[in-house]
């Protein structure tokens, strides 16, 4: 029977292992790596993401808040490196809201302007900010569509919290592929905002 001996100081806790080099590890995924953070402190217009190159990103939106009350948070994307943004009767979503005070709320749109991540009622100016987790595709290599899904918590107007989750869709792109989105608020301003844009690893 083959024996299998140990270096001795694997027994000794008082002893440190020597370090050891991942260089030559091959076939490990880098799983998520951070593309842009960005971080709103005063009143301002909206939130961009540009120059994305990867096929599929997870975003982080934090501290969310709004200068106006009871207003929703919506989205467009670009095709030109956020030089424009889309504003043709081309995105679609649907999603499902459960707040605090016993209500739900479903919100649904097609062949619409801009995206709605709101639930059963608009995003408060005064208490602590809302949280939102975006996961999309951005047609790397279908450049027609894009879609996603997202899920929140966002800090209601009337009720304390508002939980919505639901998916996103972009059709007739054109010939070029999604390379920017921004975030802004239905009316008003952004007051606070923090975003941090990951790109996942797909080998």
């Amino acid at each position: 029977m083959a024996q299998t001996l140990l270096d001795p100081r694997m027994l000794n806790t008082a002893q440190a292992l020597p370090a050891m080099s991942g260089a030559n590890l091959t076939g490990i995924s880098s799983g998520m790596t951070l593309v842009q953070h960005q971080s709103i402190t005063s009143s301002t217009a909206e939130m961009a993401f540009t120059n994305l190159v990867a096929e599929f990103h997870v975003l982080h939106l934090w501290n969310v808040k709004p200068v106006s009350d009871a207003v929703n948070l919506q989205a467009r994307i670009s095709a030109d490196n956020g030089s424009s943004y889309a504003t043709g009767s081309q995105y679609s979503y649907a999603n499902r809201g459960n707040d605090s005070g016993g209500t739900t709320g479903d919100q649904r749109g097609q062949n619409q302007t801009a995206w709605l991540f709101s639930g059963s009622e608009g995003t408060s100016n005064t208490a602590s900010g809302s949280v939102y987790t975006f996961a999309f595709d951005r047609a790397k290599i279908n450049q027609t569509e894009m879609l996603g899904h997202w899920k929140a918590a966002v800090r209601g107007a009337s009720s304390v919290l508002d939980a919505t989750q639901g998916s996103f869709s972009v059709h007739s792109i054109g010939t070029n592929d999604v390379d920017g989105i921004k975030f802004y608020f239905s009316s008003g301003n952004i007051a606070t905002m923090e975003g941090s844009l990951f790109s996942v690893a797909v080998a």
